[in-house]
């Protein structure tokens, strides 16, 4: 936290491996009461252990090797879903989840799709623009890649 109190950063984004593997209430909670915004970005496949305070994006790997399977539970705490989209196939695997995740889908707490296309190809990205039209989703690009960083 020292290093955090010197930098003084807006947004904190917990991520990488899978974080959900660990209990962030207290990391979590001690960054919120400073007046961070925290943020995790979790495959979905754990129990969430984070402060209420915290922004949950669940960014699902259905379909894709080594992947598991989403928990309801953890799907009930997301305030977003991430869907990496390289066939149509993905979308049909999203669209099953959704129908199997009543909590997310509530009226009473907003919360948004996005689409992200797995490569730049145009294919993708069009299907992904496509498919968001289609169902209400947005999409997310990933800048880095569009213009070549890596």
């Amino acid at each position: 936290l020292a290093i955090l109190r010197t930098y003084r950063p807006r947004h904190l984004v917990i991520t990488g491996g899978e974080p959900a593997l660990y209990d962030l209430v207290a990391l979590s909670s001690a960054l919120a009461d400073e007046g961070w915004q925290v943020q995790l970005e979790t495959s979905g496949t754990e129990t969430i252990r984070i402060d209420e305070r915290a922004f949950v994006t669940v960014s699902p790997k259905l379909g894709m090797p080594g992947g598991k399977a989403v928990k309801m539970d953890a799907l009930d705490r997301a305030d977003e879903i991430k869907m990496p989209v390289g066939k149509q196939a993905d979308v049909d695997l999203l669209i099953d989840l959704l129908k199997r995740a009543d909590q997310f889908m509530a009226d009473d707490h907003p919360r948004s799709i996005w689409l992200q296309p797995l490569s730049a190809s145009p294919k993708a990205t069009a299907l992904c623009i496509e498919q968001a039209t289609r169902h209400g989703f947005r999409v997310s690009v990933q800048t880095h890649k569009f213009i070549g960083v890596r």
